[in-house]
């Protein structure tokens, strides 16, 4: 029979291997994996060859599909690069996570399930998760137990200090070496390394995860199908090397039954039968311990039931085979689905495996514990707290473990709560000073917080009673506190004292004492209350009664009235000087605010109170307002009121100002009397100015007027040539016209040109025109800073400055040995500051381009320097003019400033103040040179109210070329327009003239929808047209007097920017 058996066995093995014969020879696939250190599972062996279960099981794949493997060895990182750059195919021994399965794929097939263990140094004592509190921990870099423990810290809330390693021996090397406290790594390699350390494995178990092969996300779907087939078909062959080399690796002996174990099996098969006979007997027997064992069950069953705690038996290999009715209520399911399972049907696989790991662990510790697990049911995280133990059958074996759990979730909670909330309470009292007592009228026992002790320099350890506490109380203060006391004891009326302490080291401090009762069926049992050191408050208090007193003294010596508003309650106090001030006693005075606002005067009272809001609402640091009062004689007073908040509220409202009143009636009086005198000779001085200028004017002109009369009798005469008489006349008129100009600069009335001056380059240009013409004895230093701004102007307004204080200058010296010096720099003026003019005003804040000449001439005196800047005022004996008032009114009309330091002897210092441009105002186009000889055609509109001027204007407009329409006025030309409208190019009007000036004609035209250009003609300057007419009025203007080629010139621009 059995050698039917061998033959037919034989047949079939030489057909199956007939089938798996290649036919032919293919070309086997090179297949790269990375190896690293992981020993037993995969490692590099000295020689550099690849060794592990892992490589074994991966070479029998390999011969079985022909592939050809290549190993490189490296660190898990390094591979895990290797696989991203495509260096390589495989990896090994890769535990499968969710975060991985993102970029990588994954066999169905896992060859071992591994978990996490915390390993320790044998010296030791870290048994639980929490005792890892603070503690330094080695894991693996990348590794899936690294991060599964990390996990587990952070849902205990642990905090701990990650040390990372490359190697496996690392960590355990790290924890021997005492640089780590524990170490976190794999369950396999550690079991085959701790023994080659001084380390141990913890019950702490965590993280289970499936080793297997892993590949790039979407590459190599062959590699995977082959690992899937070939690692299935290993695991369902109980002789393969799969399940040849697991039982190496786990320890379970080699090979399968021998012969002996089959005897010994058929045997036992005998004994089963005899065995069935002897049940039969004992049925019976077993039957009525049976119902004694129910009534036992049955009252065992209710009082494991009736509990809240889950109750429950696991076999050795983890199923539950007993649940009380709590485990049926936490699963929410049947018991018959609960029954036969194990943990991993019930909660999710990290946690699932750790509970096992648990199990195990107090099975082969052989003793009972309790520990905290945390655990997921129903899709809540619970927190309880497990007591088990081992199970042991008849013969002294382990047969399963036994297990009772509490939810302490919710205490865990309370206690997290209420450690919270007594630190919390804690530090308020600390900060706050206070402490806390309690005394119990039953027992007498007493007791006092830590800050309490601390308020009266008691040591910890120190007795306390209610007799020394009394002690504590300054003698002054014992009766008061101990009739609170009695009273708050028979009737429970608390009481709220503040009173002197004397501490245990003699110091006396001031406290707040307050105490309420406790009531037990209707009696006082027990009291309860704090102390607060008020030490500093009541120190504040005694400084500030101090300082009223003093203030008080001092507003009375001062003759200052002084009011205090309390904005809360509207109440405002008030000393008898405030009163008396006006006339009233303080018996007569309303302490409310509806007293001063009868009081102030009417045209007064908006700007006080505008003061006054600016300061409540933090606008000014403080109110200072001057203003007058009735008083009650009805005159008003003249009352200087000071003011500031002195108390705000949280947040930050006021609630309280002080302030006091100064009469100032006097002061106003003497301050109007000196202004009136000064109005009055200011008045003098402008008379005599005007008599002056004046007389400087007239003689002047009567020079100019001289020559142009004496020539124009010269050409009558024919005495001499014409040509010569005309051209002096011309000059003549030139010098008469520059006066005019001049004349308009010193009123500020002249219009500047504005264009960006480099004035450091004009400066400059000045200096060295004027260094050829001085005495060669005057040495002129430069020191002009370099990189400065620009300034807006009339470069040759700004021009004359600077010549006139040079040549100043240079006359200051004469003919003696000297020296001036030319500074140009930037300066800058901030609000606040008192920078101030010649006389006396403050420059306006703002960034200033400086110029200042200094000369070592003879100085001036005093009457000088004040009549320095009138016009025709000369302290030489040649010569008469604006001079320096011509230079004033250009610095005002550029919004600049001046100052002037001179002495007798000690020379005489300049210093000039232009703004610095902000905004460029754009440099005037460049205009081409005017064509000598260009005319111009068409009708021009001349509208001049002197016969005279108008003559000489539409001679000169034929001469140019244009055909002329006059009129003496604007009335007049508007009426030639309206019959000439298609005629007209251009209006050249003068600005003032009776009837309607020009401003009025400019308007009237465009009301009536004209766009003819208007040149305006005007002998007021330019200033008094630009402030009357825009630059979107008018086409262009011209100043009085004009030759031809001006007029060309401004008839051409006024033409082309229309066209």
């Amino acid at each position: 029979m059995i050698s039917q058996r061998i033959v037919r066995y034989l047949v079939l093995l030489v057909l199956s291997l007939a089938l798996f014969v290649p036919q032919h020879a293919e070309a086997k696939r090179l297949v790269r994996a990375a190896v690293y250190n992981y020993k037993p599972l995969i490692y590099s062996a000295p020689d550099g060859s690849a060794q592990g279960f892992f490589v074994k099981m991966l070479d029998r794949i390999a011969e079985q599909e022909g592939w050809q493997m290549q190993y490189l060895p490296g660190t898990w990182q390094e591979g895990l690069d290797r696989l991203r750059h495509q260096e390589i195919d495989l990896l090994i021994c890769v535990g499968y996570t969710p975060e991985r399965a993102s970029f990588l794929d994954f066999p169905k097939e896992f060859l071992i399930l591994d978990w996490g263990a915390v390993y320790r140094s044998k010296a030791s004592r870290i048994n639980t998760i929490m005792d890892l509190e603070g503690k330094t921990v080695c894991g693996l870099k990348g590794s899936v137990y690294t991060a599964g423990f990390l996990d587990l810290a952070r849902q205990f809330q642990l905090k701990v200090k990650l040390l990372e390693v490359n190697q496996v021996s690392e960590v355990f090397k790290a924890v021997e070496s005492g640089r780590a406290d524990a170490g976190v790594t794999s369950n396999i390699p550690g079991i085959l390394n701790e023994d080659a350390h001084l380390v141990e494995r913890t019950p702490i178990i965590f993280s289970p995860v499936k080793l297997g092969f892993a590949v790039g996300k979407g590459e190599n779907a062959d590699l995977i199908e082959a690992l899937n087939r070939d690692i299935e078909l290993m695991k369902n062959d109980p002789g393969s090397l799969y399940n040849h080399e697991l039982g190496h690796l786990f320890g379970k002996p080699e090979g399968g039954l021998s012969r002996e174990a089959i005897w010994i099996l058929s045997g036992i098969s005998g004994g089963l039968v005899v065995c069935i006979v002897f049940i039969v007997v004992l049925r019976r027997q077993v039957r009525a311990k049976t119902r004694e064992l129910d009534e036992q069950g049955s009252l065992m069953r209710s009082i494991i039931n009736g509990t809240t705690d889950a109750v429950f038996i696991k076999d050795v290999e983890g199923r539950y085979i007993v649940v009380n009715d709590e485990v049926v209520r936490l699963f929410n399911l049947q018991r018959g689905e609960i029954l036969g399972h194990d943990d991993a049907s019930f909660f999710p696989p990290e946690e699932a495996q750790l509970l096992r790991a648990n199990d195990i662990e107090f099975m082969q510790g052989h003793r009972v514990a309790t520990t905290v697990e945390q655990i997921t049911t129903l899709g809540r995280s619970r927190v309880y707290l497990a007591t088990k133990g081992p199970i042991y059958d008849k013969d002294g074996k382990v047969s399963g473990i036994f297990g009772i759990s509490r939810d302490i979730t919710d205490l865990k909670q309370a206690e997290l709560e209420v450690h919270r909330y007594s630190q919390l309470l804690k530090r308020t009292g600390e900060m706050a000073l206070v402490g806390g007592w309690e005394l119990d009228l039953t027992t007498g026992a007493l007791y006092w917080s830590e800050m309490l002790r601390q308020i009266h320099d008691l040591a910890p350890d120190a007795p306390v009673t209610p007799e020394s506490s009394l002690n504590f109380c300054a003698p002054e203060a014992r009766p008061v506190v101990e009739a609170a006391a009695f009273e708050l004891i028979g009737s429970g009326t608390p009481f709220d004292l503040e009173i002197p302490i004397v501490t245990a080291r003699g110091r006396r401090i001031w406290g707040r004492v307050q105490g309420e009762a406790e009531w037990a069926d209707g009696r006082v049992v027990k009291l309860f209350g704090s102390t607060q050191d008020i030490t500093e408050r009541k120190q504040m208090e005694e400084q500030l009664r101090q300082s009223n007193e003093q203030l008080r003294f001092v507003l009375d010596g001062s003759q200052l009235g002084f009011w205090d508003w309390n904005m809360e309650t509207g109440e405002v106090a008030r000393n008898e000087r405030w009163a008396e001030m006006l006339g009233y006693t303080l018996e007569e005075v309303q302490f409310t605010v509806d007293q001063w606002t009868t009081l102030i005067h009417p045209d007064d009272e908006g700007r006080a109170w505008t003061t006054i809001d600016a300061h409540l609402t933090g606008r000014i640091p403080r109110y200072e307002v001057e203003y007058r009062m009735l008083a009650k004689d009805g005159s008003y007073k003249w009352i200087l009121d000071r003011a500031r908040i002195v108390k705000r509220a949280a947040d930050g409202a006021p609630l309280r100002m002080s302030g006091t009143h100064t009469d100032i009636t006097e002061r106003k009086r003497a301050e109007e009397e000196t202004r009136t005198r000064e109005q009055q000779m200011q008045h003098v001085q402008r008379l005599e100015s005007l008599g002056v200028l004046t007389g400087g004017i007239a003689h002047d002109f009567n020079n100019i007027l001289a020559i142009i009369i004496g020539h124009c009798s010269l050409a009558r005469l024919g005495s001499h040539s014409t040509e010569r008489s005309i051209a002096e006349i011309e000059r003549a008129a030139e010098r008469a016209a520059e006066l005019c100009r001049q004349m308009l600069a010193y009123a500020g009335k002249s219009q500047f040109v504005c264009e960006e001056v480099d004035f450091a380059a004009l400066v400059r240009d000045m200096v060295q025109m004027l260094t050829q013409t001085i005495s060669r004895k005057i040495l002129i230093r430069q020191e002009l800073a370099p990189e400065l701004p620009i300034v807006q102007g009339d470069p040759s307004q700004l021009r004359q400055i600077a010549m006139n204080l040079l040549i100043n200058a240079s006359e200051a010296i004469g003919g003696e040995q000297g020296e001036i010096r030319v500074r140009l720099d930037r300066v800058a003026f901030g609000e606040g500051l008192s920078e101030q003019d010649h006389l006396g005003r403050a420059i306006p804040p703002g960034a200033y381009l400086r110029l200042e000449v200094a000369d070592t001439g003879c100085g001036m005196d005093e009457e000088t320097m004040i009549r320095l800047f009138e016009p025709f005022y000369t302290t030489k004996f040649t010569g008469r003019g604006l001079g320096m008032s011509a230079v004033l009114g250009i610095i005002t009309s550029h919004q600049g400033a001046l100052q002037l330091e001179s002495a007798m002897g000690g020379g005489t210092s300049f210093r000039i103040f232009l703004p610095v441009a902000d905004e460029a105002c754009g440099r005037p186009a460049a205009q081409g040179g005017l064509e000598p000889h260009w005319q111009g055609s068409g009708t021009v509109l001349l509208v001049e109210d002197e016969s005279q001027v108008r003559h000489v204007a539409r001679a000169l407009l034929e001469k140019i070329g244009f055909r002329v329409l006059e009129a003496e006025h604007g009335k007049a030309a508007l009426e030639l327009y309206q019959e000439h409208a298609g005629e007209v190019r251009l209006v050249l009007s003068d600005l003032g003239m009776p009837e309607m000036d020009g401003e009025d004609l400019v308007f009237e035209l465009k009301r009536a929808g004209s766009r003819v250009p208007v040149l305006i003609a005007s002998g007021f300057g330019d200033a008094e047209v630009a402030t009357r007419l825009g630059p979107g009025d008018i086409a262009g203007m011209i100043s009085k007097p004009y030759n031809t080629d001006q007029l060309r010139a401004a008839l051409k621009r006024a033409l082309e920017a229309e066209s």
